[in-house]
């Protein structure tokens, strides 16, 4: 197979932008507030619980990047499948039109910068199945496996690479509202996390003075830092279970596979009048 090719990049190294945040620009912050809180209250907890805050914060915004990220380069590979499939149904032989496909996508662009490079012991299926490692590119791996086909058996790619994209397309829809429906759940988590701030406010109004017994009193130091330390082990054990909700296969009420591969060979099946 003749290796692709495509102009140069100017950053060959630009891909996918990580999604870790540095953490000294949180310690600093941490540090500052909680030495300040420290100085007013005349106690050390302060400190203790400015930094606890900043692994909380940082923690979380860590796994929004990370799905925002993941997100993308779903949506990037759902717009490669259709770009792909306009340059075939326009009669481009497949290494043309995946060039011109690939160039396109800003967010695919280590995946391009690795095409450019000729490497004959590397076709472009092998490429797109290691660049379906990478969180969100799963369906490229469903787009190697019928190039493949395409090439051996003589599968026309146009038609398989309609079916990668119908199937794309369904599964992106799903996580779409699978995310909308969780949104409510990291809210309330959310919610309920800042509860205790309005139990030490109706505190303080009814004249009970909560804050200086917690600050001042060993006793109510070492229920504020277990509190606290309870407080961020529920909200990091919340994120994460709520992270790990996966997209499981559809339920009996789906009408059509959402595994890109699957709904390409139900597509093949239909056209030939046989159940895949």
């Amino acid at each position: 197979m003749s290796t692709l090719t495509i102009p140069a990049i100017s950053n060959p190294g630009s891909g996918p932008r990580p999604t870790a945040l540095p953490a000294k620009p949180f310690i600093i912050i941490a540090t500052l507030l909680g030495a300040c809180g420290s100085l007013v209250a005349h106690s050390a907890l302060p400190s203790v619980l400015a930094l606890l805050a900043a692994v909380l914060i940082r923690s979380r915004l860590i796994r929004a990047r990370a799905r925002a990220a993941e997100a993308a380069q779903c949506s990037a590979v759902v717009e490669l499948c259709g770009a792909l499939r306009s340059e075939l149904q326009a009669g481009r032989q497949p290494n043309a039109a995946f060039t011109e496909a690939v160039w396109c996508r800003p967010e695919l662009r280590d995946l391009a910068t690795a095409v450019a490079t000729p490497d004959p012991e590397r076709s472009a299926p092998d490429l797109l199945v290691e660049a379906s490692r990478l969180p969100g590119r799963e369906g490229l791996a469903a787009l190697a496996a019928c190039w493949r086909a395409a090439e051996h058996h003589g599968v026309p790619l146009t038609g398989a690479v309609c079916g990668i994209e119908d199937g794309l397309r369904a599964d992106q829809v799903r996580r779409q509202n699978l995310g909308a429906e969780l949104s409510g759940v990291r809210t309330t988590v959310a919610l309920l996390g800042v509860l205790p701030a309005f139990g030490l406010a109706l505190g303080s109004a009814l004249g009970a003075d909560p804050i200086h017994t917690l600050l001042t009193r060993p006793v109510g130091e070492v229920c504020l830092l277990i509190g606290c330390l309870l407080e961020i082990a529920g909200l990091l054990w919340t994120d994460r279970l709520v992270g790990s909700i996966g997209y499981g296969p559809p339920t009996a009420n789906s009408p059509r596979p959402s595994n890109p591969l699957a709904r390409w060979r139900l597509h093949r099946g239909r056209q030939t009048g046989r159940q895949p």
